[in-house]
């Protein structure tokens, strides 16, 4: 699977989000959001702290430009 260079930077709102650090308000990260919540779903993942601690460990498994 491909990813987009803007995953990175997703993934790091994704994760304080997810922490409760920060609110997931930015608009331009919403989209990347629902690929997250789409990719987590596909792994059959129901909560929101499982789906950040996946795709953590699924981004965090290869380089992402």
């Amino acid at each position: 699977m491909r990813l987009a260079g803007q995953v990175l930077i997703t993934l790091i709102t994704w994760r304080s989000h997810v922490s409760g650090s920060i609110p997931l308000s930015f608009a331009a990260t919403d989209q990347a959001v629902h690929h997250c919540r789409t990719i987590a779903r596909h792994l059959k993942v129901r909560s929101r702290q499982q789906e950040g601690i996946i795709l953590s460990r699924h981004f965090s498994g290869g380089p992402v430009r």
